[in-house]
């Protein structure tokens, strides 16, 4: 019974829904907007990390 309605409307309610079809524009753009978030975190999270130890490593008041 489900199989008749189109998936764009059934599951249009959540945003990043795996039933979608690949084509579909906005799974493409869910999918790499949580790719790039899982990327994206991490990296900034380290290089603002690297950044804090290298300034406080690196005291003016030494030099």
């Amino acid at each position: 019974m489900e199989a008749r309605y189109p998936l764009h409307t059934t599951h249009r309610r959540g945003a990043c829904h795996f039933r979608h079809l690949l084509d579909d524009v906005q799974f493409r753009w869910c999918l790499w907007n949580t790719a790039f978030m899982m990327l994206a975190i991490p990296v900034s999270m380290a290089a603002s990390l690297g950044l804090a130890l290298v300034m406080i490593r690196d005291d003016p008041a030494e030099a």
